[in-house]
């Protein structure tokens, strides 16, 4: 599908995601940034390729977005505290490599995150996400109405 700015949404799954393309990050309007948003609420992940951003761009770029959190595990010494820089490697797996969901105990949680991947391996340092709408959705109505009664404390 094409927006009337020119970007192009190509779903990936039936249930989540799209790649976003013909677009420069770098320099997005308050157009391109409503699109942008209805593409992440309709697809509830969305990505871009080749994107050649500074990280101030991205800053500048997540901003569109709404005000920016401070996740709490960011070193207090960070410059840019509003990027959360994470780095792995051989000797550096990463505790959050397993099923999670980035600050939910919050009162008010984040739209989302926007991540940004310099260094990526040819095999492996997939982010994996879950419909969780979908996953809520293809239950039976009786599971639904159970569901609705529980509640989460974190």
């Amino acid at each position: 599908m094409m927006t009337s700015s020119g970007m192009r949404i190509e779903p990936l799954t039936p249930a989540i995601g799209a790649e976003l393309t013909g677009i420069d990050l770098g320099q997005v309007t308050p157009d391109l940034v409503e699109e942008i948003r209805g593409a992440l609420l309709e697809h509830k992940v969305v990505f871009f390729r080749d994107q050649h951003i500074s990280r101030e761009q991205h800053i500048e770029f997540a901003r569109q977005f709404g005000e920016l959190e401070i996740h709490p595990a960011t070193p207090k010494d960070q410059p840019s505290p509003e990027v959360l820089r994470i780095a792995h490697g051989p000797e550096s797996r990463g505790s959050e490599n397993m099923w999670h969901s980035d600050v939910t105990w919050r009162e008010e949680p984040s739209l989302g995150s926007i991540l940004r991947a310099l260094d990526v391996p040819a095999v492996g340092g997939d982010t994996l996400f879950a419909n969780m709408y979908a996953a809520y959705e293809s239950l039976s109505p009786a599971m639904q109405s159970f569901v609705e009664t529980l509640t989460a404390k974190h």
